[in-house]
This record gives C-alpha cells, sequence and structure tokens, in this order.
C-alpha cells in the first residue's frame, strides 16, 4: 500500500511540475512582449515611416490592378458567351457518338436485367436448354459491354477531335481567365497586406500613447508568478510527502531485516540445543 501511495504522489509531482514549467514559459513570453513593446517606442517613428511607404505603393498598386481588372471585367461577358458557345459546339459536333453511346447503355442495362430476372427465377438445377438459354443471355450482356466500351471510345475520340480543331480559342480562353485570376489575386493580395499594416500601426500607436496595455501584461505576470509560486510550494510539499513514503519504507525493510536475522539466530540456537 506504501508503495502504490509513493507512486500516486511521483506523478503527482510529475504533473504540477509540468504546470509549473508551462506557467514559466507563459511568463517569459509575457516579458519578452514588454520587451518588444518598449522597442516599438525607440523605433516607432521609424517604423511608422515605412508603414507609411508601403502603405502608399500598395495603394497605387492596388489602383493600378483594379483598373486592369475593371478593364477586363469588359470582357468577361463575352467570355463566359464564349465558353458557353464553345460547350455548344462540342455537345454538336459529337452529337452522333453521344446518341450511340446513350443507346448502348440503354441495352447494356436491358441485357443484365434480363440476366438478373432469369438467374431470379430459376434458382432450381438448370436442365440443358435453360442452360443454353442462359449461356446466350450472358454473351448478350458480354457483346453489349464491348459496345458500349467502343461507343466510350468513339465519344472520346470525337471530342479529342473537336478540341484539336479548336485550340486557339481554348487557348484564347485559357489566357482570359489567367489574366483574370492573376489581377484578382493581386487586387487581393494588395488588401490584405494593408488591413495587416493598419493592424500593426494601430499595435504602435497603442505601445505609444497607452501604457495601459503594460500595465494589463505586469498585472498578469504578477498573478502568474503568485500562481507559480503556489504551485512550487505544492511540489515541496508533495517532495516531502514522498520522501516521507520512501523513510517509511526504508524502516520497515530494516525492520524486516533485522527480524530476519533474530528469527535465524533464534533458530539457529534452538536447533543447535
Amino acid at each position: 500500500m506504501a508503495i502504490f501511495s509513493t507512486d500516486q504522489v511521483k506523478d503527482k509531482i510529475e504533473a504540477k511540475q509540468h504546470e509549473l514549467g508551462t506557467v514559466k514559459q507563459s511568463i517569459e513570453l509575457d516579458h519578452e512582449e514588454l520587451a518588444m513593446r518598449d522597442d516599438i517606442r525607440k523605433n516607432s517613428d521609424q517604423m511608422l515611416a515605412e508603414y507609411a511607404s508601403r502603405e502608399k505603393e500598395l495603394e497605387a498598386t492596388l489602383a493600378h490592378e483594379q483598373k486592369l481588372l475593371g478593364s477586363l471585367d469588359m470582357v468577361r461577358k463575352p467570355f463566359e458567351e464564349m465558353k458557353a458557345e464553345l460547350a455548344q459546339g462540342k455537345s454538336d459536333f459529337t452529337k452522333d457518338e453521344r446518341a450511340t453511346q446513350e443507346k448502348n447503355a440503354r441495352a447494356l442495362e436491358e441485357s443484365e436485367e434480363r440476366l438478373r430476372s432469369f438467374d431470379l427465377t430459376h434458382t432450381e438445377r438448370l436442365s440443358d436448354e435453360e442452360k443454353e438459354r442462359r449461356h446466350g443471355l450472358a454473351e448478350d450482356v458480354k457483346l453489349r459491354n464491348q459496345a458500349l466500351s467502343a461507343a466510350d471510345e468513339a465519344l472520346r475520340q470525337a471530342g479529342k477531335r473537336f478540341d484539336e480543331s479548336q485550340k486557339p480559342v481554348y487557348d484564347n480562353i485559357a489566357a482570359v481567365k489567367n489574366n483574370l485570376d492573376r489581377h484578382q489575386k493581386a487586387v487581393q493580395d494588395a488588401q490584405i497586406e494593408l488591413e495587416d499594416i493598419a493592424l500593426k500601426r494601430a499595435y504602435v500607436t497603442d505601445c505609444i500613447t497607452d501604457n495601459t496595455g503594460d500595465d494589463e501584461l505586469h498585472s498578469v505576470i504578477r498573478r502568474k508568478e503568485n500562481k507559480a509560486e503556489a504551485i512550487q510550494k505544492e511540489i515541496e510539499k508533495l517532495e516531502k510527502q514522498q520522501h516521507a513514503h520512501e523513510s517509511l519504507i526504508r524502516f520497515l525493510w530494516a525492520c524486516l531485516i533485522v527480524f530476519a536475522a533474530f528469527l535465524i539466530f533464534g533458530l539457529m540456537h534452538v536447533l543447535g540445543d
């Protein structure tokens, strides 16, 4: 029972040590933030000037990209119409092959259904005539599968011929799309960076004009230090408890050894007499 209690105390000590390490690490991070805020105050003029310069560049970039995007918006409708016309053209070009493919798909489905129906209604041993009939149904399914595969390939080849014949149109569509995507991304990137600069400027301004953040951090650090101190005291208390358990165990072992020695000595004395 004592050994079990010692293991429990050891587990509690390890858990508290882990908690103490986490609190101390958090305190270190708070001190780093205080130091960073102090550095910001020292370098605030340079930082704000850099933000203003970068903001000016980004605003110029954003205006330029938005203008380009506006110009491209004029071709967006014709671009979408071109895509729709191309899709319709491909549909018309492959009309016969698609009709054949759909016809063969339906024929295969009907053939498979006939075979399933036969198997469901013929659960007993088949006669020779029934075996021949089933073989014919299975062969029909096989042939329908082959026909559908051939129709699929014919449709694929027809689509490929159309795509090759319209390559310049596809290239034009891809070029327009790439331009739209590129300028849209440039606008988004500029907007995101401008928002980031606004947040940074606000933080620098807060460090310069308001010490409330520092006061709050000092208060947080004091609370965490008090918590760390309390945890350390708990660890010391648990360590004393662990030491007491270990001392008790050593004492009990010593008593057991002495008792065993006296017992052996007594037995030897009795046997000797």
